[in-house]
């Protein structure tokens, strides 16, 4: 089976402003709760990027998740380096966000292919559900720079499979080991 790689065209994105030249994109949100990293472990990488790599995070999601970037917000220290963009952008100024980005760390979502057509740094959490289906993406050269990451108890699932592990057994530790891959 050969799998085309997705492409979005970077030259008809539209323009979006009021946003710094370099950051690093949050989407913390998922249709299914079960599909979301907390917002506690969020805010731990947006203070972890801020302090390490000097870069602001940026949330981003639908208006319904607001109350994520909210939380985010709370529990994070630096709470200067973090711009809540949830609700503000249609699926295109969602792809031009993305698409300026050094790196997106998102849930099961639209955000993680958006990132992988647009051949960005992803780091996508998830908890094996549907494995295959539509992660993890092929290792080859077409997707170098997705990483997906899965709980510990997902280590060899097969096609489809149906799992419910817990997504906040995924250890922010785990993540900052990524982010620090990605960002160096």
């Amino acid at each position: 089976l050969e799998i085309t790689k997705p492409v979005i065209n970077q030259q008809k994105l539209p323009q979006v402003t009021g946003l710094p030249q370099n950051y690093v994109v949050l989407f913390a949100g998922a249709a299914a709760k079960r599909k979301r990293w907390s917002t506690q472990n969020f805010a731990q990488i947006a203070d972890y990027i801020y302090t390490h790599h000097q870069l602001p995070s940026v949330v981003c999601g639908a208006k319904s998740d607001a109350p994520l970037a909210q939380a985010i917000l709370q529990s994070a220290k630096s709470k200067e380096a973090i711009i809540d963009y949830t609700g503000q952008t249609d699926l295109l100024q969602l792809a031009t966000v993305i698409n300026d980005c050094r790196l997106i760390i998102t849930n099961d979502t639209s955000a993680a292919h958006y990132a992988a057509a647009l051949g960005k740094n992803t780091i996508a959490l998830l908890n094996g559900n549907s494995y295959g289906r539509f992660f993890p993406y092929p290792t080859n050269h077409r997707h170098p720079n997705i990483k997906a990451i899965y709980p510990p108890t997902v280590t060899q699932p097969v096609y489809d499979w149906v799992g419910m592990s817990d997504i906040d057994t995924i250890s922010v530790d785990r993540v900052t080991k990524e982010v620090d891959i990605f960002l160096k």
